[in-house]
């Protein structure tokens, strides 16, 4: 748990005092090398000592995709951990048809195709790479093509997402892939090719280990 707090003691300890309590913990405790107390060492912190200003983003996408590739959303920016990788999408943008764009199988292949694949197989990532990803432009599309990307997008988003071999034989990831195609006047029938080209880029990245 990450405990995030930019009220002042005297609030906290009138309204929020198990948060009061909490604080008051670290308040003189020492930090990990016994040279100063947490407070002395947190002073830069603002507004007070105890407060962070964690990361946040509006979608997230593993460091080091293996098997499943997909990018996580939320309309509202939530705090993240470091082993992952953060977007952040501009004020008044469509977040979820970012995040619906970032999870087709475009994306998936430029990903993989660009990434670097390390020992163990699995792919690493990171925020510069991110930032140089081609990715479809949402401003190409119809307004029509919109609400249909969206539509083909919720049963992805309720269900737990596939290692690729499975993933690309689901009949709602299909349908979705072929929609997204379809909106960016890309012939649908390439769709079975694209599924094959990463599928075997994938099973030969994570099976190089056993070469």
């Amino acid at each position: 748990y990450l405990f995030v707090c930019s009220l002042p003691l005297g609030k906290l300890k009138t309204n929020y005092p198990g948060a009061y309590k909490w604080i008051q913990r670290f308040e003189n405790k020492k930090n990990k090398n016994g040279s100063k107390t947490i407070q002395e060492t947190c002073k830069g912190h603002k507004p007070f000592w105890y407060s962070l200003r964690p990361k946040q983003a509006n979608i997230v996408t593993a460091i080091n995709p293996f098997e499943r590739f997909f990018f996580s959303f939320s309309e509202k920016p939530f705090t993240i951990d470091q082993r992952l990788i953060a977007i952040t999408v501009k004020s008044k943008s469509d977040v979820e048809l970012i995040a619906a764009l970032l999870n087709s199988i475009v994306t998936f292949l430029t990903v993989e195709m660009r990434g670097t694949s390390r020992n163990l197989g699995a792919l690493d990532l990171n925020a510069n790479y991110i930032k140089t990803l081609l990715v479809l432009n949402p401003a190409l599309l119809t307004v029509n093509s919109i609400k249909e990307i969206k539509k083909s997008f919720q049963p992805l988003k309720t269900r737990k997402i596939k290692p690729i071999f499975e993933e690309v034989k689901q009949p709602d990831r299909i349908n979705f892939d072929k929609t997204v195609l379809k909106a960016f006047g890309i012939n649908e029938s390439i769709l079975t090719s694209l599924y094959q080209l990463l599928s075997t880029a994938v099973r030969n990245r994570v099976t190089m280990k056993e070469r």
